[in-house]
């Protein structure tokens, strides 16, 4: 068994009080484990939870603190089942991504999946995992498959767990110029006992009418999908923002409230999440001119009224980096503590993954990157903190970082700061859609539980 040494970085924020400052601090520690790619971290009360895996095996690891001696259980997922995202909700697990599937003899395959666990269950009683594999969807002539679920969230309503996940489809009703592969929106009811679940999706289409779908959002009462319009497979050719809303109850995708378009020549990927109340925010890169190498980041606030109406609040964006076709966002978090949003973004002409800090007032971004190792994952905390998790290209630990925000200079981090600028609003519209039905069965994994030890190696 290969070890995998999580290194936890608490960097404390220097606070001006009467001329006088606190220290900084930093936790570095280890515990063997199987597998180091691909982490996610999360965190709800307490309870840090990463994901990690090596080939086609995942792993699900529960740290309860990082002090020396300190137990980390980690149990395994079945066999072919990798996780594209996952949340915390009142104790329990819920998670996304696909299923490694060759059950129709001719092909093999992956079928979008999803579970949940209990954390005290299943690290602490032996409990199980359940998941499901996402079944096809029988249209008119048609057979849609489902090939992932990449990014989530999810709450609760009337007691029935709702995860509202955005993933890829086949549609063999593409042309030469879309092809088959397509993207779609799907709203999973997880009802206390049953074995079958009813999902409700909207697809993008076969000419992705609706854009490619790249993440979701929940505020306080309502979901918001993400989609960038443009060039499907070119994401380097400037289109526009869309964006629609639904009400956060027991059906959310079978009326859209409201959709939105902004026209800036965005191109890239997009991220976004809720903020207090029903605001929201979302990070994309903008190609300035259209057509040119010459990328800007830009963070856009938005409000949803009463109605479901998106209202864009403002626009903030950083200078140019020169020479980059366009960039890609992978997390996005919002911090209540501090009320700061970080990001996740592959931010520099080399592809160096950097996690970026705003202030309250959008004066600057801090773009933080790791001496050490390059994150794959971030994760707010209920604290002024945020969690980093990656790895090092040269090793086989996997990394982690406390960092506490406002970041400030540390010897474990690179940083830098750059200021904002704001631009102007965007054009509102409204897009009609419909959802289609579906159903999945569930399927138990009992998985197997080893318990390590966290060793600290170094705390100052």
């Amino acid at each position: 068994m290969k070890t995998i040494r999580i290194f936890l970085v608490s960097i404390c924020l220097y606070l001006l009080m009467q001329g006088e400052c606190l220290a900084q601090s930093s936790v570095v520690g280890s515990f063997p484990a199987a597998a180091v790619e691909n982490s996610l971290v999360r965190y709800e009360n307490n309870h840090i939870v990463v994901y990690s895996e090596r080939g086609d095996q995942g792993y699900f690891h529960l740290l309860q603190n990082i002090t020396n001696g300190a137990p980390v259980r980690s149990i395994d997922l079945p066999q072919g089942l990798s996780v594209k995202d996952f949340k915390i909700l009142d104790g329990q697990v819920y998670f996304v991504g696909k299923k490694f599937s060759d059950d129709d003899g001719a092909k093999a395959n992956y079928k979008a999946a999803f579970g949940f666990f209990d954390i005290h269950d299943v690290f602490y009683s032996g409990g199980i995992v359940s998941y499901s594999e996402m079944s096809d969807y029988a249209g008119s002539g048609y057979t849609l498959n489902f090939t992932s679920l990449n990014k989530m969230e999810v709450y609760v309503y009337a007691g029935v767990s709702h995860i509202v996940a955005v993933g890829e489809l086949n549609d063999p009703r593409g042309d030469a110029l879309t092809g088959n592969l397509t993207t779609y929106l799907m709203d999973i009811r997880i009802v206390p006992g049953d074995t079958v679940f009813y999902n409700d999706f909207i697809s993008s289409g076969t000419g992705f009418g609706l854009g490619v779908f790249f993440d979701v959002a929940l505020t306080d009462n309502y979901v918001v999908s993400m989609a960038h319009k443009g060039v499907p497979y070119d994401l380097s050719v400037g289109g526009y923002m869309m964006a629609m809303s639904f009400e956060r109850n027991a059906s959310p995708l079978l009326s859209v409230l409201a959709g939105y378009k902004d026209y800036n020549n965005i191109n890239g990927s997009m991220m976004a999440v809720g903020m207090r109340g029903d605001n929201f925010a979302v990070t994309y890169s903008t190609n300035m001119p259209m057509g040119s190498y010459n990328q800007q980041q830009e963070i856009a606030l938005f409000q949803i009224g009463s109605s479901g109406s998106i209202t864009h609040t403002n626009t903030y964006q950083l200078p140019p980096l020169y020479g980059m076709a366009y960039r890609s966002y992978y997390e996005m978090d919002y911090n209540h503590a501090t009320t700061q949003l970080c990001e996740l973004s592959n931010s520099t002409l080399s592809n160096i993954r950097e996690v970026g800090v705003t202030v309250p007032g959008f004066a600057s971004i801090d773009k933080v990157s790791f001496l050490d190792f390059t994150a794959n994952s971030l994760c707010s905390t209920n604290t002024a903190s945020l969690l980093v998790s990656g790895k090092k290209t040269s090793s086989s630990d996997l990394y982690m970082a406390k960092i506490v925000v406002p970041v400030v200079a540390s010897k474990c981090i690179s940083r830098s700061s750059r200021p904002f600028t704001s631009t102007g609003v965007g054009i509102s519209s409204k897009d009609l859609t419909s959802s289609d039905f579906h159903y999945s069965t569930l399927i138990p994994h009992t998985p197997n539980l080893v318990i390590d030890i966290f060793s600290v190696h170094c705390q100052d």
